[in-house]
């Protein structure tokens, strides 16, 4: 899937979603010791957020799955 296409899927996933994202910040290690960190916050149903490495994102949760797509 294209990440056009993934884009597109989970907007339209979002018109779904009744739980609003609160603003978060994010800290994870990745493979190799790479630590990258996040902050997002949510506009009605999506969230959308930024990481350290010039990354974005744009999600959506349904129920306790969370669904995304980087760019």
């Amino acid at each position: 899937m294209t990440r056009a296409g993934a884009l597109a899927v989970v907007l339209a996933l979002a018109g779904c979603a009744t739980q609003p994202h609160p603003p978060h910040v994010g800290v994870y290690a990745g493979s190799g010791g790479r630590v990258t960190t996040s902050v997002g916050s949510g506009v009605g149903p999506v969230s959308v957020g930024v990481n350290n490495h010039g990354g974005g994102y744009l999600g959506t949760s349904l129920g306790p799955v969370s669904l995304g797509a980087g760019f």
